[in-house]
């Protein structure tokens, strides 16, 4: 049995309500708005996950209408400090 995880079988890259884009460098991202206040150190109650194959990011800060955004707006909002 192997250890290694499976982003295929990870519950928020199968979420229903995430947002998929492709970045610049043709990377798949699945994003999804979850509350963070449970989250230890948190910046706010509410956060966005953006996962790819090995790679997880969290955005504290980003607009209401962040689900209309184009990929390259979207792919930005990983990038603020």
């Amino acid at each position: 049995m192997s250890g290694a995880f499976n982003l295929v079988d990870a519950p928020l890259w199968n979420a229903g309500d995430a947002v998929r884009f492709t970045d610049a460098e043709g990377i798949a991202w699945r994003v999804v708005e979850r509350s963070a206040v449970h989250v230890p150190g948190s910046h706010g109650p509410w956060c966005l996950i953006f996962l790819s194959e090995g790679l997880v990011r969290r955005v504290w800060s980003y607009p209401p209408g962040w689900r209309t955004l184009a990929p390259t707006a979207l792919e930005s909002l990983t990038l603020r400090p």
